[in-house]
């Protein structure tokens, strides 16, 4: 009960706040005042990201024998090239990486959008719309078939 009344006492935490202290209420002796920065060093000058360190890295050009030849390519030429031959001799994860790092880089090709379909596929599709637009779907005349063995 003592704790609710203030005597003066500079020890006592309630004797010198008129407010509440609690999540979001920071005392106001510890409060950055007014123009002062949390972080006054700030980041250093010349300070990098990873970002920047990977790009320099990959760029880096290193001297290679290719067919009786000296090259100079960059590490990032060099592993596009080792991710392509990989993919090129069947590794499974290579071929996945390499085609969907070609369809982010350059999309779907043209030919392959504007592909007219074949008259078996057209006349699908027609069928499909047909049933589509009819109030209900009967089942085919022979009934549902189970295709399994037993």
């Amino acid at each position: 009960m003592s704790d609710d009344i203030d005597d003066g006492d500079p020890n006592d935490r309630k004797s010198n706040r008129d407010y509440p202290v609690g999540r979001g209420k920071t005392p106001e002796h510890s409060r950055y005042k007014p123009g002062q920065s949390g972080n006054p060093k700030g980041r250093p000058k010349g300070a990098r990201n990873l970002k920047t360190e990977f790009n320099e890295e990959m760029n880096e050009r290193v001297e290679i024998t290719e067919n009786g030849k000296t090259r100079r390519p960059t590490k990032r030429r060099i592993v596009v090239k080792s991710a392509i031959i990989k993919a090129g001799k069947g590794n499974v994860t290579a071929q996945r990486n390499v085609m969907e790092l070609d369809l982010k880089l350059n999309g779907i090709p043209e030919e392959k959008i504007a592909t007219p379909l074949s008259p078996a596929e057209q006349a699908l599709v027609d069928r499909m719309k047909a049933l589509l637009a009819s109030d209900h779907l009967d089942p085919p005349e022979g009934g549902f078939q189970d295709n399994k063995d037993g």
